[in-house]
């Protein structure tokens, strides 16, 4: 993620209870569009699975939460990784 594209809220993914209890893991690739006017996150597109629905879903989830600056540019990509022992995501 560029320096420009940093949110101004931006909660973790996290696994929900199924992903958890099975220790779910992999890293994914996904891209945010955000809205330019609101700086909102409109739609946020699977570019490489974790190869975990489950895990894929919370990141949508999550990523259709954060808010960015107005103007910012879409698409913002973000790397995504979950391991086995820790609940929440890591980002890049």
């Amino acid at each position: 993620m560029r320096a420009d594209e940093k949110p101004l809220s931006a909660p973790r993914p996290t696994k929900d209870a199924m992903a958890s209890k099975n220790h779910a893991q992999g890293a994914g690739i996904f891209e945010m569009m955000v809205d330019k006017p609101s700086g909102k996150a409109q739609g946020v597109y699977v570019r490489s699975s974790t190869k975990n629905l489950f895990l894929d879903a919370d990141v949508i989830n999550t990523f259709l939460q954060w808010r960015f600056k107005p103007n910012t540019q879409s698409p913002v990509p973000i790397v995504v990784a979950f391991t086995g022992d820790n609940d929440t995501a890591f980002i890049q």
